[in-house]
């Protein structure tokens, strides 16, 4: 059966909790939460690619430097998201002034005030490790939509929710000092976009900004289900997954594919995410955590199940996994 085969619903293991960590892999764990605010220039490198990848397809009309440049811009907006991400759990930089600036730089092109964000993704961290619907998966969650066409619509919808929910849900959400700076926040980038709109002409915002971003978002949505979906809330070692991927990869994302690692300890800085992924190999295997070495492999299994039919509140696990975690063959 497609339960049996694809997913762990019924897990074979006894529950690992953070404090059945060694006291030694407690104290590398302690030390990895150390910043240092070098590796975050990698912002600077993620608004050059986007600063020049621009400028060449402005002023160039080869196809091969339009594709290359939407690549770019897609890549660099991708990182830029991973930064108001993390953001939004600690500052980038220790001086108040700088943090601040940065980040707003960092969610201009992405329409993604940081204050907003963080209104939102509190619940996100607070709602993964219990066994409520986590409602910021999807309205409604999207492993309970057999329709394929309905769970097409969801993801899409899901995809713009950074512009028709977040605005309004984060002002909402939000009280007092906080509610007036995402609302100041808001203010200021809608001037800005005006200003935008007003100085350059359409059809270079849609190849520069609107079409990047609205791939950006589509990206951005096949990585939360890489992330959550398929997975089994109530504990945090099951209701996360990391997809450990190729360097490229982690470097352009900043390590956010390492997301177990992040639920785990949002505290540690991103840079740090791999060094907690090998201390914690073996935990993950006697947990029956859901770790995948590639996007490809995990979107094979995702998309067999979808075929069959999503079971709600059951986890993928990689393939050479399942009997460990899950009392099946690995070869099933």
């Amino acid at each position: 059966m497609k339960d049996e085969i694809y997913f762990c619903a019924d897990p074979k293991f006894s529950r690992l909790k953070l404090k059945d960590l060694s006291p030694e892999k407690r104290r590398a764990i302690r030390d990895l939460h150390s910043r240092e605010n070098l590796h975050n220039l990698r912002l600077v490198l993620f608004l050059a690619i986007y600063g020049i990848a621009a400028y060449l397809m402005w002023t160039r009309d080869d196809l091969l430097v339009q594709i290359a440049g939407s690549a770019s811009i897609v890549s660099a907006m991708v990182g830029l998201t991973v930064m108001v991400h993390e953001a939004s759990h600690k500052p980038l930089f220790k001086s108040t002034a700088l943090n601040n600036f940065v980040v707003m730089l960092c969610g201009l092109p992405i329409l993604l005030p940081v204050s907003a964000f963080r209104t939102n993704h509190k619940g996100h961290h607070a709602r993964r490790s219990s066994k409520v619907d986590p409602d910021e998966v999807a309205f409604p969650r999207l492993e309970r939509l057999r329709s394929r066409s309905a769970y097409f619509v969801a993801f899409l919808a899901k995809a713009s929710a950074f512009i028709t929910v977040l605005p309004v849900s984060s002002v909402i959400r939000s009280d007092g000092r906080t509610r007036v700076q995402t609302m100041a926040e808001y203010t200021s980038l809608a001037a800005f976009l005006a200003s935008l709109f007003w100085l350059v002409p359409l059809a270079a915002m849609w190849k520069l900004w609107l079409l990047p971003l609205l791939i950006t978002a589509i990206f951005t949505q096949l990585r939360a289900i890489a992330e959550h979906g398929a997975t089994t809330r109530g504990d945090v070692f099951t209701a996360t997954r990391t997809i450990v991927s190729n360097r490229f990869l982690s470097f352009m994302m900043c390590n956010i594919n390492y997301h177990l690692e992040h639920h785990l300890f949002p505290a540690v800085p991103w840079y740090n995410l791999p060094r907690i992924h090998q201390l914690l190999k073996d935990e993950y295997r006697r947990a029956g955590c859901s770790v995948y070495r590639s996007y490809t492999e995990f979107f094979r299994d995702f998309f067999k199940a979808f075929r069959s039919g999503l079971v709600p509140n059951t986890r993928l696990i990689a393939h050479e996994f399942r009997e460990e975690a899950c009392g099946q063959p690995a070869g099933q």
